[in-house]
C-alpha cells in the first residue's frame, strides 16, 4: 500500500501543477467581486501580469486623449469658465435682504430688489463671482454709481452705491475675481455697502441668495 502511495503522489502533484499553470493569469479577477479572494495579499499580485500590455494599441499614449468625447471636454472646459469667486472676499457682512422692507429713507413699506452687503464703512474692493462682460457702467439715479456684468452662466449681476464705476467700460471681459470697483455710499444710501441685484438669462430679477451661495456673496466676516 505504501509503495502504491509513493507511485501515486508524484503523479497527483504533477497533473494538479499542470492545471495551475494552465490557467489564464488574472482568470481569478472575475470572482473579486464575489469576496473569494479576499485573502489574497500584496505579495500575490506582484506575481501576477497583464497578459496583454504588450499590444500596440495598449501603448498608444494618444489613445485616452483620443477617446474622451467632445462633449465632456466642453462640460470641462464650462465648469471652469463658470468657476465662482465670492463678490465680496472678506471684511463684509450680509446686510438687508431681498423681499419687502421699509425703506429706510422713504419710510414706507416697498420691494427690496436686491441683496445688501455691509462692509463696516469701509470701501471693500467688488470683484467679478465668474468670467463675464461689463454691460453697463456709469452713474443711475438712486442706485448712484453701478455696474452690471452679464456672467458666462447667462445670469447678470448689478453692483450699486459704488465709490466710483470702475475702469472696465461696457463691452469689456472681465474673468473670476476681476476686481471691477469699490463699495460706497453714492445715490440714495444711508451708508458705505453693496446694494447687489441679481438678474436671470432671461432678464428677471431673482433673490441673489438663490443664484449665489452666502459665501460667493460675501467671503468672511
Amino acid at each position: 500500500m505504501t509503495a502504491l502511495k509513493n507511485i501515486c503522489m508524484p503523479i497527483v502533484f504533477t497533473f494538479a501543477f499542470f492545471l495551475i499553470s494552465a490557467t489564464p493569469q488574472w482568470s481569478w479577477a472575475q470572482d473579486i467581486d464575489s469576496g473569494e479572494f479576499s485573502d489574497v495579499d500584496s505579495d500575490d499580485l506582484e506575481s501576477k501580469h497583464c497578459t496583454d500590455c504588450d499590444l500596440p494599441e495598449v501603448n498608444d499614449i494618444d489613445r485616452d486623449l483620443i477617446a474622451i468625447p467632445e462633449e465632456v471636454l466642453d462640460w470641462h472646459n464650462k465648469k471652469n469658465e463658470n468657476k465662482t469667486v465670492s463678490i465680496v472676499e472678506s471684511g463684509c457682512a450680509i446686510g438687508s435682504p431681498y423681499g419687502m422692507r421699509k425703506h429706510p429713507i422713504l419710510k414706507r413699506r416697498i420691494m427690496h430688489t436686491g441683496q445688501d452687503v455691509k462692509s463696516g464703512g469701509r470701501a471693500l474692493p467688488l470683484r467679478s463671482p465668474m468670467k463675464g462682460v461689463v454691460v453697463f457702467r456709469g452713474r443711475r439715479g438712486g442706485y448712484g454709481n453701478q455696474v452690471r456684468i452679464k456672467l458666462s452662466n447667462g445670469y447678470t449681476v448689478s453692483y450699486s452705491h459704488m465709490k466710483a464705476p470702475g475702469k472696465y467700460k461696457s463691452g469689456e471681459t472681465v474673468n473670476a475675481g476681476t476686481v471691477v470697483g469699490n463699495i460706497g455710499s453714492t445715490g440714495r444710501s444711508t451708508g458705505p455697502h453693496l446694494h447687489l441685484e441679481v438678474f436671470d438669462p432671461k432678464g428677471r430679477r431673482v433673490n441673489p441668495l438663490s443664484a449665489f451661495k452666502r459665501n460667493e456673496i460675501c467671503g468672511a466676516s
